[in-house]
This record gives C-alpha cells, structure tokens and sequence, in this order.
C-alpha cells in the first residue's frame, strides 16, 4: 500500500516577536478588556457587571473588523459559541489570584488584532483605538 502523507505548515506565534501583543480596551479610563491573536479577558465590574461572580450576563460577544466583518465569539440567544475554553473567576473563588472578576476566553482560531475596530458585548461597543 502507498504511503500517504500530509505536510501541514505551522507557525510558532511565540517565537513571532509582537505576535501575542495584548490590546487594552478601557471604559472609564478603567481597563475593561484585553485580547491578544488567541484569546479575550473581560474586566466585568468595569464592564458594569459588579455583581458578577461568572459570565451569564454576557450574551453577546464579537469582534467587528475594519472590513465591516465581525467574529462573534459567543451568542448564547443563537446558540454559537466559537471558543475552544473559556473561565470565569471571582475574589470568592479565586482568593489571591484575581482581585476583581474577569472571564477569560480562549478564540478557536487566530485574529489578526491589527483588523479589529471595535470588541461588542452586549449591546456596548469598546471602540480599539
């Protein structure tokens, strides 16, 4: 029987210098969101959501490009979720770890940080600067 093969092309992102660059959202000159090429972490107090200890107040998450494109990473109301993990994480359960409570997610592909304009949740618009 012939062998078959298949070459597939990789590329290491850590060795890609600025490759894992996080950008910083703010609302209120407070620090609301930070999203790199394969993940999102969401300050939710400083999104408005003091009394969270998970992430079931967020519905709606998207990433909308500058070609009028958008990823959304999790509509609950559809049904879609386009992440490979995600965790919430309060002070209650996290004592030490984290001060305020963040949900993080981790992207099923790789964005191109450098074509977002803007981070929805919600119905609120983080505008990337």
């Amino acid at each position: 029987m012939p062998e078959v093969g298949l070459e597939i092309a990789s590329v290491n992102l850590a060795e890609v210098e600025g490759a894992l660059d996080a950008t910083e959202l703010y609302l209120d000159s407070s620090l609301a969101a930070t999203f790199s090429p394969v993940g999102l972490k969401l300050q939710l107090a400083a999104l408005g959501f003091a009394d969270a200890v998970d992430d079931y107040d967020i519905k709606y998450i998207a990433l909308e490009y500058k070609d009028g494109t958008n990823y959304v990473v999790m509509d609950r109301e559809n049904n879609i979720d386009n992440t490979d993990y995600a965790l919430g994480a309060s002070p209650a359960d996290m004592s030490g770890l984290v001060e305020e409570p963040v949900s993080t997610y981790c992207f099923n592909r790789i964005v191109d940080v450098g074509q977002v304009e803007a981070l929805v949740i919600n119905d609120m618009v983080l505008p990337v600067d």
